[in-house]
Order: structure tokens, then sequence, then C-alpha cells
């Protein structure tokens, strides 16, 4: 990334939190209701495909959709990740006390350390075993990583009990945002999503 393309992120966020200076920018609302919706479609393919007979042809498929779906989860928080960077999000609302500010800034930190970590350890769990992973058939994901009964065990347990750091880590962040919009109803969910009415 040159110089003067990092000028120009900053001189497009400054101009965006000029025009939306209490929200957060379109394509960081974008990033988070695509994000959202593949977290709990990976998830529920996750408890699935385990479900599925051993026997049966079709449960390869539902693997391959689970690391498919993964991969395509970490690409998006990588570029998140840059585009949070050159264009910084709204200054926490001025309400929120000091105990919810934290509350909210470590529970971003965790929801953006599962959305980095499950993937990678599951790409790690895949090509340690020996597994090639494809991308929703498209095409199959280099393999950087040479199979590994260590590494693969390892990688295993990350991803197993990292899922129940995601789920509880959903469920905090659906009952804080309720909590906001139906007992505070204190606008704090319009942060991410776009003006209404034309307003603000």
């Amino acid at each position: 990334m040159t110089q003067t393309t990092m000028t120009v992120g900053r001189q497009n966020a400054a101009a965006a939190l000029q025009r939306w200076p209490d929200r957060f920018s379109p394509l960081a609302q974008v990033f988070h209701w695509v994000t959202a919706p593949l977290m709990i479609c990976v998830l529920v393919l996750g408890w699935y495909m385990r479900a599925v007979p051993h026997d049966l042809p079709a449960r390869q498929g539902w693997y391959d959709l689970h690391e498919a779906t993964g991969v395509l989860i970490l690409a998006i928080t990588a570029v998140r990740l840059g585009w949070r960077w050159l264009n910084p999000p709204p200054s926490m609302p001025g309400h929120l006390g000091a105990i919810e500010q934290w509350g909210a800034i470590l529970s971003h930190i965790g929801l953006y350390a599962v959305l980095l970590v499950m993937p990678i350890s599951g790409y790690l769990l895949a090509m340690a075993k020996g597994h090639s992973l494809n991308f929703f058939w498209l095409f199959t994901v280099p393999q950087f990583v040479p199979s590994n009964a260590d590494l693969a065990k390892a990688a295993q347990t990350v991803h197993v009990f990292g899922q129940y750091g995601v789920v509880g880590l959903i469920v905090l962040h659906v009952l804080a945002t309720g909590w906001h919009v139906a007992v505070r109803r204190d606008g704090v969910l319009n942060r991410m999503l776009p003006p209404q009415d034309g307003g603000r």
C-alpha cells in the first residue's frame, strides 16, 4: 500500500466522519451485516455436518461448504480490519458509562479475535490432516501447511473449543443490542444502520 493510497484513504475517512459523525461508514456497515449471517451459517453447518452419517456421500459436501464459508469470513475480516484502520469508527456515545464502553470494546476485540482464530484454525486443521480445501468448488485454496498430526490435533482443539467463544460472544452481542433497542432506546443500533428519512 503506497503513501498516496493511505493518504487518500484517510481523507475519505475524514469526509465520511463529517457526513456521518455518529455512525459507522457505509462499507463498515456492509461488512457487519454480511459477516453476521455468515457466522450463523458457518456455525450451523459445523454442527450439522458432524451429525451427518459417515457413509452418506453428501457428507463431504457439507464439510466443503463449512470450510469455504470460513475462508470467506477470514477474507472479509482481513479487508474489514484494513478498512477500519483507514476509516476509524465513530467515538463511543457520550451517554454510555465507563463499564459499558469497556464492555463494548472488549466484546468487539473478542469478536474480531474469533473471526480470525476460527477460520485460521480450521484451515490449519484441514491442511495438517492432508485435506484439500475447495472455495465453493471454484478453486482449491493453496496448501501452505504440510501434513502434521500434532498440528492437526492442536488446531482441532482450538477450533472445537473456540466455537463456544463464538456462540457466547454472539449471544452477548445480541443481548446488548436488545438492551439498547428495547430497554434503553438510546439509538446505539443506529450507528450500524444507514440514516433514516434523510436524517442522520
